[in-house]
């Protein structure tokens, strides 16, 4: 059969504001995400005979049952009734760093559902497909819109918004994991959280102007860096490159710097990389090319 190979690209974080604790145990964020430039690459092919088979290249990152692109196939098969009559092999070669909070292994579990209507010549509903994505977590469902997407609820309710202006960025990885649930309790433990939403209303407004001054920042990069000093060593070393702002993305232990152009992005990366610091220099990925990307 033939074989679809798909781009799974990552995110980051422009925002993140945490709003409290809310009755089932999760946080209340409002956060807005941002698609850029730097994807796994997901190959996939329908077999005759049912069942799911995940094979991933990424240190660290198991093909099994755990895998989210597994669970994708899984719960897809399911909500078609494949289940008996067809399987998949799955194929992803990884270069987002696993646990960095760029969102990889939920951008393979989309861009698996999306490849897998693909292959079977069909598409479900959208209202299935975002339930689908929410069961499989948190960052899932901002795989399905791409671009500059507003989350709220724990930010697995999702909104399209106008695109934020091409920017050049440089993505750096200290190399440390950092367990989600341990940002989220090292935040409970802060005597004085930071002022919520402040930061996305002035990004809203900075895209509705077309603004390149967007306002950044995360309000848990000061837990992660309290205990974490190789996340504020990589964000030092963003500033000291040239960055002209650097922020941690998601819940870490990835950080992120905006350079005025493109040129700078790319030898502040080498610079980096060659200091044995991870770094990547990628453009953000508006919505209408993430989706032909895609081709959805």
């Amino acid at each position: 059969m033939a074989i679809l190979t798909l781009p799974s690209f990552a995110k980051i974080n422009w925002t993140l504001d945490i709003l409290g604790r809310r009755s089932d145990g999760y946080h209340e964020l409002r956060t807005i995400y941002q698609t850029v430039g730097l994807a796994d690459t997901v190959s996939m092919e329908l077999t005759t005979l049912p069942g799911i088979d995940v094979a991933c290249d990424g240190a660290g990152v198991e093909g099994g049952p755990s895998n989210l692109a597994y669970r994708a196939a899984e719960a897809f098969f399911e909500e078609t009734g494949l289940a008996h009559q067809t399987g998949v092999r799955i194929w992803i070669r990884k270069t987002i760093p696993a646990g960095g909070g760029l969102g990889g292994g939920s951008s393979n579990a989309a861009t698996t559902l999306i490849g897998l209507e693909h292959l079977a010549g069909l598409r479900l509903p959208d209202s299935t497909r975002f339930a689908i994505a929410r069961r499989l977590g948190a960052d899932v469902p901002l795989f399905l819109v791409g671009g500059t997407v507003l989350g709220v609820g724990r930010g697995d309710e999702v909104y399209g918004l106008a695109d934020a202006p091409v920017t050049s960025l440089v993505i750096a990885n200290p190399g440390v994991h950092i367990p989600t649930a341990d940002v989220f309790r090292r935040f409970d433990s802060q005597l004085t959280a930071p002022d919520p939403v402040a930061r996305l209303h002035s990004f809203v407004s900075a895209l509705r102007f077309r603004d390149s001054q967007l306002s950044v920042g995360n309000d848990l990069e000061a837990a992660v860096m309290r205990d974490y000093p190789e996340v504020g060593e990589a964000r030092a070393s963003l500033l000291g490159a040239g960055a002209v702002r650097a922020w941690m993305t998601g819940s870490g232990a990835s950080v992120v710097g905006i350079f005025e152009e493109a040129g700078a992005a790319v030898s502040a990366a080498e610079h980096l990389g060659e200091h044995g610091l991870w770094a990547r220099a990628v453009e953000t990925i508006d919505q209408s090319a993430y989706l032909a990307a895609l081709g959805i």
